[in-house]
């Protein structure tokens, strides 16, 4: 199956984040820094790990890391970098 990779595209920065939990690193603080993605096209498919892409017009209702990815979906709204708002469960920066 085909699926497609994106093939022009521009990263801009949001921000850094960090995050700690007991049962990683031993409780240690981790970071990562946050890139929003603006694809403007798409090849026939994909060159890397990843499964495949999904285009969709809403948050998805399953997320991969649900304590922290609405988190920082909600900073990159409230810096204006993307996403209309939308129900994100609650989570605030």
């Amino acid at each position: 199956m085909r699926r497609p990779a994106p093939s022009k595209y521009a990263l801009n920065p949001v921000c850094v984040y960090s995050v700690s939990a007991p049962d990683n690193f031993d409780g240690r603080e981790t970071f990562g820094k946050l890139f929003f993605a603006e694809v403007k096209t798409l090849e026939g498919e994909l060159h890397s790990e990843i499964g495949s892409i999904l285009l969709t017009e809403h948050l998805p209702d399953r997320w991969t890391y649900p304590e922290i990815q609405p988190k920082l979906l909600a900073e990159a709204q409230l810096r204006g970098i993307c996403c209309a708002k939308q129900s994100l469960g609650g989570a605030q920066p």
